[in-house]
């Protein structure tokens, strides 16, 4: 790398970076002014043809010379093909993180997305089988009950009832109160008759102030 010749009479730190070569002074003359017997360290050092390399620098003290100052044994091993592999994959390392991120982050917005899809589906299958003010199963649903109770009842044999019950005058409530009225007096039926009914007893909604309990 560099001529044999052209190190004889130089400074070690006339190897090192320019940009560098002050803080490499200061560096050295703190070490030679302690105890401590060995140096390893990586820099910027600067080639005979002017183009600079990473070296790592592993040094041991020398005894003092006859004038009484101390030195140094160095060995610079060019290392720049290990900074550039380190750097590569520092920075594949670094797009790999922010790629898993960017992962995380999609898996999360589809997780909560699904639970969205799922309390909406299950919002619709309620819908679809519910009635909206009173909370018992609607006439499509009610019929699908009577179906299988009746399925049921012509294979096993089990007997099987249903209670049609209409709310009389129910008309008059309406109008005498309003509309808003008749709905509380819907409600308060529906609680009442779930209060009355079997944990295996069905209610649901005929018609207007019409219902019908399926009772297996």
């Amino acid at each position: 790398m560099i001529p044999l010749e052209s190190l004889i009479g130089i400074e070690y730190v006339d190897l090192v970076d320019p940009v560098e070569q002050e803080i490499a002074r200061k560096n050295m003359a703190d070490h030679l002014a302690c105890d401590r017997p060995n140096v390893n360290l990586e820099r910027h050092y600067w080639r005979s043809n002017g183009t600079a390399f990473w070296g790592q620098l592993t040094a041991r003290r020398m005894p003092a010379y006859r004038n009484g100052r101390a030195g140094l044994v160095c060995v610079v091993a060019d290392i720049t093909d290990h900074k550039i592999a380190d750097q590569v994959l520092a920075e594949r390392s670094a797009e790999l993180e922010a790629l898993n991120q960017e992962l995380t982050n999609t898996v999360a917005a589809l997780a909560a997305s699904n639970a969205e899809l799922l309390a909406a589906r299950q919002e619709l299958e309620h819908l679809a089988q519910h009635d909206n003010l009173t909370g018992t199963w609607n006439r499509r649903r009610t019929e699908e009950a009577v179906k299988l109770e009746m399925l049921r009842k012509a294979r096993y044999g089990h007997p099987v009832s249903m209670l049609y019950i209409d709310l009389d005058h129910f008309k008059r409530i309406n109008d005498t109160h309003g509309h808003a009225v008749g709905d509380d007096v819907l409600k308060v039926f529906c609680d009442i008759a779930r209060k009355c009914m079997r944990s295996t007893d069905m209610l649901g909604r005929w018609g207007g102030e019409e219902f019908v309990i399926v009772t297996p």
